[in-house]
């Protein structure tokens, strides 16, 4: 049954022709992914190898040269679950469009000293000017 390995400590010009080359002699190669930037287009120096006997191909070549580089090779691993970014039902996200605090919320704020509300007299708005104690 084949199997998926990582082959990182790429060169930018490794090709995928130039990576079957040297997995073929160990085994068949079902398939090669070299991992690109999405920016810059060029390799990201590693690549996904799915083949078979990948036990033999980890044991050979971890650690041989290969356009003057040492190969790092391991099993390849499953990227763990993403989270979805989305807030939950009872939570606000951080740009949604909040109401301003009312005198209650801001009298009580525990960050009323740090933006320094102060009630001005015969002015009914807060000012939010630092207090200076």
């Amino acid at each position: 049954m084949p199997s998926t390995i990582y082959v990182g400590n790429l060169k930018w010009e490794a090709t995928e022709e130039s990576l079957k080359e040297l997995f073929s002699p160990i085994g068949e190669v079902t398939s090669i992914k070299i991992i690109m930037d999405r920016e810059t287009g060029r390799s990201r120096g590693f690549a996904f190898v799915t083949m078979e006997n990948s036990v033999r191909a980890i044991q050979e070549l971890n650690g041989k040269d290969f356009m003057g580089r040492a190969l790092k090779i391991n099993e390849a691993v499953d990227k763990p679950p993403q989270h979805d970014h989305q807030p939950r039902d009872n939570q606000r996200s951080s740009f949604d469009n909040r109401k301003p605090l009312n005198d209650f919320q801001r009298s009580n704020s525990p960050h009323r000293k740090e933006f320094g509300y102060r009630r001005d007299e015969g002015f009914k708005h807060q000012s939010r000017e630092f207090n200076r104690y």
